[in-house]
């Protein structure tokens, strides 16, 4: 039986902190946020918040009814520049997760240095779709590769070894991609934070 049909505010989701929720429509950029009723379930969306803070913890969270970019209906969006993603809430917990997977990857490989995504681009075989506009840039077939270790490592399935691919998407799947990053942020900010003070000085 599916679950009933409950209405949402927009919520948006920040780090460590309960969600806010916003009354009305949210626009930020060309992204609109739709409330509205939907069916997912709680603990659908509360692991959805929490693999979020697990893989890119910087990530600001907005899940909304609907989302839409551009005029056009979302699952997800992940917007670098701000530091946001943006889901929409589906019936399904698959349809949900996955979206998360998929934009939690595209924020973790912005922070990646070119050498890791070329090491990523280094096990792949030909990409099928190439040249095919959404589905043939390279950076969603990552985002879709991630997403479908991401699905097997939550049904249960032990981590693949015997490929960097493998080991650096089992990285950003216990976090322990996120924490370097936010460890080198730390870093760079102190050094800039100390230089900048003794110019000030």
């Amino acid at each position: 039986m599916a679950p009933p049909l409950l209405y949402r505010p927009v919520q948006i989701w920040e780090h460590g902190k309960p969600p806010v929720p916003h009354d009305g429509i949210y626009e930020f950029g060309t992204i609109t946020a739709f409330p509205g009723e939907v069916s997912v379930i709680e603990q659908d969306l509360s692991l959805a918040v929490a693999y979020c803070r697990l893989i890119a913890p910087w990530m600001q969270l907005v899940t909304a009814s609907e989302i839409e970019r551009d005029g056009k209906r979302k699952r997800g969006v992940c917007v670098y520049a701000g530091n946001v993603i943006f889901l929409s809430l589906y019936p399904t917990a698959h349809e949900l997760l996955v979206t998360t997977w998929h934009e939690c990857w595209h924020a973790v490989e912005a922070k990646l240095p070119p050498s890791t995504i070329e090491e990523i681009e280094s096990c792949l075989g030909p990409f099928y779709f190439e040249g095919r506009d959404y589905w043939g840039l390279a950076q969603e077939r990552r985002a879709r590769l991630f997403q479908g270790y991401a699905s097997m490592r939550h049904d249960g399935a032990p981590p693949i070894t015997g490929s960097r691919l493998y080991e650096i998407f089992e990285a950003a799947w216990l976090g322990d991609l996120a924490r370097e990053i936010v460890a080198e942020e730390e870093r760079v900010r102190r050094l800039l934070d100390e230089e900048w003070g003794d110019v000030a000085a």
